[in-house]
């Protein structure tokens, strides 16, 4: 890779993120695939400003031109998702292809996984229309929008999940206490059942204030509330986790009194 990392304009990196977002729901095991591997890359992307942007990098409404080592040639135009057209040569960001290419700059090489299986792919020209891609092609509030329903359906499933917790969690603690009776299981369960609940208050007051993620109008302001959410994503998947573990561990117990 000639600059060593993918390389991609700042309020494009934004956009990508949200999109990326979005990879759990796909239900396509290639496509899914592709857009974990760009998440996994964008972590060490080399993000720059519009004015500091390399000329043959590959960026939204970039024209490219790659060749396979099998010899064939295609030519693309890559573009948001809501302007592909596949007859007309505009390839979505969220397809194998557009997603193999993308941050990668004229001459690099990249092997992805299609369909028919693994290729490699040699970027041969990169091209530039005359209205540079970060100008038109972030419809800004549309874009918003779409993205805080999505944020928002995610919080919804999240407590719903831990208002069923709080319910089995105090499940549990009966059981422990008419079965089981280990303090220290009882106290580990009394307090992720404070960590719960606290986690979900969290959640509501989270719920609450996205809205004002709409009035942002700046890309600093745009990623900070990217990165919140994903930090709370991260926060709720760490509580499963160890809320599963826990599980276990009181299931194993319920089994043990079984059998004595």
């Amino acid at each position: 890779m000639k600059y060593g990392n993918l390389v991609i304009e700042k309020k494009e990196y934004v956009v990508l993120k949200r999109l990326m977002n979005l990879s759990g729901y796909y239900k396509d095991d290639t496509l899914r695939k592709s857009v974990q591997k760009i998440v996994g890359e964008l972590e060490t992307a080399i993000i720059r400003d519009e004015s500091e942007m390399y000329e043959d990098v590959i960026r939204f409404n970039t024209t490219v031109t790659i060749i396979s080592e099998n010899g064939w040639h295609k030519k693309f135009k890559l573009v948001m998702p809501t302007d592909s057209d596949i007859k007309n040569d505009k390839i979505s960001i969220l397809t194998p292809m557009g997603a193999a290419v993308m941050g990668y700059s004229e001459g690099d090489s990249v092997v992805w996984e299609f369909p028919s299986g693994e290729q490699k792919l040699t970027i041969e020209k990169v091209e530039h229309g005359i209205m540079i891609a970060s100008k038109h092609f972030y419809p800004h509030e549309s874009d918003k929008r779409i993205m805080m329903k999505k944020d928002r359906l995610e919080i919804n499933n999240w407590t719903d999940e831990l208002e069923f917790l709080n319910k089995e969690l105090d499940f549990y603690l009966d059981i422990e206490d008419i079965m089981i009776r280990n303090s220290k299981l009882y106290q580990e369960l009394h307090g992720t059942r404070r960590e719960n609940a606290l986690m979900l208050a969290s959640l509501y007051r989270y719920d609450n204030s996205i809205g004002k993620a709409i009035e942002c109008d700046t890309v600093e302001c745009d990623a900070y509330y990217l990165n919140h959410h994903e930090k709370k994503r991260d926060t709720y998947l760490s509580h499963i986790t160890n809320y599963r573990n826990l599980k276990l561990k009181v299931l194993s117990q319920i089994l043990l009194n079984a059998k004595s």
